[in-house]
């Protein structure tokens, strides 16, 4: 196997590239020009985006949000109006029994809105919140 030959540049000679060598180097077939994936249409909606229902499922809206941290300050709120004032094991019981009955209704009605379990999970993160210092604040 010979070594491809590579041609001397000089200052009067413009510079050549190499070319490949065949041994070492496979030849592709041309590719045909293309003009991009065809969009998907369908009878009820129109033209989709290639977005599957998966992805969608794992978006909040800014509208759902704003109702969960509504929500979140309005359970904030009715705790202060707990008799005796709002201490960290009172809270703690309260966010516990509320995470309990939250994960029951999960289980039953197994909603597929991201919103719905984001919920779930800050109301168990207040419960180990209000466990933590309900632990360290005790005597």
């Amino acid at each position: 196997m010979s070594e491809p030959r590579v041609p001397q540049c000089s200052e009067d000679s413009p510079a050549q590239p190499v070319p490949p060598h065949p041994a070492v180097y496979a030849t592709l077939p041309p590719e045909e020009p293309t003009a991009g994936p065809e969009p998907i249409y369908t009878g009820q909606t129109g033209l989709l985006d290639l977005q599957d229902d998966r992805s969608a499922a794992r978006q909040c809206s800014l509208a759902e949000l704003l109702t969960l941290l509504t929500l979140a300050a309005v359970g904030l709120s009715a705790l202060s109006l707990v008799p005796g004032g709002l201490q960290a094991p009172r809270a703690a019981g309260i966010a516990g029994v509320a995470a309990l009955v939250g994960l029951v209704v999960l289980s039953i009605l197994r909603p597929r809105r991201l919103i719905v379990h984001l919920g779930w999970w800050l109301l168990v993160g207040a419960y180990v919140i209000a466990c933590v210092v309900a632990v360290i604040g005790s005597d």
